[in-house]
């Protein structure tokens, strides 16, 4: 009896924050305004978070957003994003230049749709509102979807809770097909063929992003990690000979269904070790963090030579060693993760020679099987 209630108790708060979504999509439609952003019903939603928190005598911590260790969760969230994001990009690339379409790489701010772009913006004011506008769109739905939700619905029995608030998560991307069907912009099939296609591909990354908030035990690495999968797509334009970001959803399944994998095998590693947030913060720390600094200023450059290849290959074999070399010192090596000092004064520079590349990468922890291997090549070390 209490079970029904608390589940009718959070359908009520979710049919309320998705009429007002309703209601800004088609009455107001703010995202086709100067603005670019569907931002008000987020607004709304996050007052209807505070006001159901307070009510329920709890505080915002109780629901994920607690005040400690939220810089450190955010850099590890952009860091998986932008990692992630660096392999879909370099797909969509490496088949339009087999194609020969491939045109260049454009920053500039548009308005967020899985099937085309709009409104190319430039301007410091417009960067700034499509990032406060993304910002404002992760606090309300990861603090909904990850956070209210969830505790209300008892966290103890994960699967059943995480597919739960997950399916409500899928379905709440629904109504920008239906906007599109109602005013014309598509076919009933291309309603239904759309709407399916971000049910689940939303069902999904809501059960990726329950899982990192489950093992690190706050909002803020799924906040990061669901910023950038919004802002990079508003803000990075791949441009072909026959349009702009044709292939957009290609590079987004791409990115996310990689980073779902890696999420799901840490938490299935982390649920057999009984290491739960050991085991995703070390594997997150050196196979992403520290690579990612790495992965980032290779990015840009390759970006700012127009998508070189030999960049682009460099880029993405980096990351693969670092994560295939984490993967075998976790499966073969078995290391006392908790053992391992997190604050080591070290760090590594380390050149791989793989042929037909030298791979450039970077180690905070000296005792990983990543640096052993490096450093059979060639390393500088600096204390």
């Amino acid at each position: 009896m209490k079970d029904k209630r608390v589940i009718r108790q959070v359908l009520t708060i979710y049919l309320v924050c998705f009429v007002a979504r309703i209601f800004e999509y088609f009455v107001l439609r703010t995202d086709q305004t100067i603005l670019g952003e569907a931002f008000i019903h987020k607004l709304f939603g996050i007052i209807v978070i505070c006001l159901v928190v307070k009510r329920s005598g709890k505080t915002l911590s109780d629901i994920g957003f607690v005040k400690n260790g939220y810089i450190r969760s955010a850099v590890k969230g952009l860091a998986l994003g932008l990692s992630m994001f660096a392999i879909g990009y370099f797909v969509e690339i490496l088949i339009l230049m087999q194609n020969r379409t491939y045109a260049g790489i454009r920053f500039y701010v548009s308005a967020y749709a899985v099937d085309t772009n709009i409104a190319k913006q430039t301007s410091v004011l417009f960067i700034l509102i499509c990032i406060i506008g993304n910002f404002i769109n992760v606090l309300m739905e990861e603090g909904l979807f990850r956070g209210l939700f969830p505790r209300m619905l008892n966290s103890r029995r994960f699967w059943k809770v995480t597919g739960i608030c997950s399916l409500l998560f899928g379905f709440w991307h629904i109504v920008g097909p239906v906007r599109n069907y109602i005013d014309g912009q598509s076919s009933f099939q291309g309603l239904v063929a759309n709407a399916i296609m971000l049910i689940v591909s939303s069902t999904l990354v809501g059960l990726k992003l329950a899982m990192i908030t489950y093992m690190e035990s706050n909002l803020y690495m799924g906040m990061a990690d669901h910023f950038v999968n919004n802002t990079i797509v508003n803000l990075l334009h791949i441009e072909s000979s026959t349009g702009t970001d044709e292939m957009m959803f290609l590079r987004i399944t791409v990115a996310q269904t990689i980073s779902f994998l890696i999420v799901l095998f840490i938490f299935w590693k982390g649920k057999i070790m009984g290491r739960k947030g050991l085991l995703i913060k070390q594997f997150l720390n050196n196979a992403f963090v520290t690579t990612a600094i790495v992965l980032i200023v290779l990015s840009v450059v390759a970006l700012w030579y127009d998508g070189t290849m030999i960049c682009i290959s460099t880029i993405f074999e980096t990351l693969l060693l670092s994560v295939v070399c984490e993967v075998i010192k976790h499966m073969m090596y078995k290391i006392d993760i908790a053992k391992i000092n997190r604050h080591s004064p070290y760090l590594s520079i380390t050149l791989h020679k793989c042929y037909p590349y030298y791979l450039f990468g970077i180690s905070t922890f000296p005792s990983s099987v990543y640096h052993s291997i490096a450093l059979r090549k060639f390393s500088i070390t600096i204390v």
